[in-house]
């Protein structure tokens, strides 16, 4: 009787192991961006692939490796479909975030031209420069080695709240952020948000305040109104603190409902 019933515990823990495992490749698998993009190109149905790598572009909020990955694939499709134009600019901005992409998984045009731009950059990658003359003056926020376009918002932050977000149009921006406002932070945006580059010393996120903890201690128990008095609902300075009540629970929805409301600007489109 003891065998079996380890038997069916080992059978047990191991379906829920086996559970787990699918469930873990289910999720990891619908968390990838290029899946049905790859999927598609594999399968030789390139204008779905096509889609699915600008889905992914376009969709913000991947990173370096991945837009690069994502310029490459776009590159590829163009040249194969002779759109040379939009293939040297996928390609330009694939190798300038990552020298290093497989081109040689494309077709031979692909492979040349990727040569031939990586002659030309010397293999430089795209950098974010932060100039400061003096510890206590300006700085200058400078992008260098970037084609043009790839780089169309740079956001600026520091301790204390400091915070700047600007279009990127080639030329470098000086900016004054006071003493305290440093070390400075600089982050490199794409036209869809994708965060392509940094530099600098990013601030730490602010750390949530931990509630306080409840107060627990025993309140004495007030002893009890003398039985012969009015009857509580009968109090009328109960009704009147009732009704100052809803006056303050009104004022306060129409207050919350007109306030102010502060949108966060988005990066520059293309």
């Amino acid at each position: 009787m003891r065998a079996r019933a380890l038997r069916v515990a080992a059978l047990g823990f191991a379906l829920a192991v086996g559970a787990a495992l699918a469930l873990g490749a289910a999720r990891a698998e619908a968390q990838d961006p290029f899946r049905d993009a790859e999927r598609a190109r594999a399968e030789a149905r390139l204008e779905e692939a096509h889609a699915g790598y600008r889905a992914a572009l376009e969709s913000g909020g991947l990173g370096l490796g991945e837009v690069a990955h994502a310029h490459l694939r776009l590159a590829e499709l163009a040249f194969l479909g002779e759109e040379l134009d939009a293939a040297a600019r996928h390609l330009r901005y694939a190798l300038a975030l990552r020298p290093d992409a497989p081109v040689a998984d494309g077709p031979p045009a692909m492979q040349d031209a990727a040569a031939a731009i990586l002659t030309e950059r010397s293999q430089r990658t795209l950098r974010a420069v932060i100039e400061i003359s003096d510890p206590s003056g300006p700085i200058v926020v400078d992008v260098r080695d970037a084609p043009e376009g790839l780089v169309r918002t740079v956001e600026v932050r520091g301790p204390g709240g400091f915070a700047r977000t600007f279009a990127w149009e080639g030329s470098p921006r000086s900016l004054a952020p006071p003493l305290e406002a440093r070390p400075i932070g600089v982050r490199l945006y794409d036209a869809h948000g994708n965060t392509i580059g940094a530099a600098g010393e990013w601030p730490a996120e602010r750390a949530q305040v931990p509630a306080p903890e409840p107060d627990v201690r025993e309140v004495p128990v007030a002893p009890h109104a003398d039985e012969s008095g009015p009857e509580f609902f009968e109090n009328p300075w109960l009704w009147v603190a009732i009704g100052v009540v809803v006056v303050l629970a009104a004022v306060a929805i129409g207050f919350t409902a007109s306030g102010d409301r502060y949108v966060v600007g988005a990066p520059v489109a293309p």
